[in-house]
Order: structure tokens, then C-alpha cells, then sequence
């Protein structure tokens, strides 16, 4: 990530490498909402 104070609120405590992201059913607008989020925030 691009910015390690965002990455550290997406920590995942079972896999310290990694993060965690709570996502919605594909064709939901929130959906869409979570993949601009991903492209902005900068996710791998």
C-alpha cells in the first residue's frame, strides 16, 4: 500500500503480511464503491 496509516486499519491479526476487506455481491453499487476504494487506497 501507498500509505502505511491506511494500511495498518486494514491489518489482518491471522496473517500479519496481509490485510482484510469486507467486500459485497458483484453488480451491487457498493460493490463499485470498494473497487474505486481499492484503486485510490492503492491494494495490491
Amino acid at each position: 500500500m501507498k500509505k502505511p496509516e491506511i494500511a495498518k486499519l486494514f491489518a489482518d491479526p491471522e496473517a500479519p503480511g496481509k490485510g482484510r476487506m469486507t467486500s459485497c455481491i458483484s453488480g451491487w453499487t457498493c460493490y463499485t464503491i470498494n473497487l474505486v476504494k481499492h484503486k485510490v487506497y492503492g491494494f495490491g
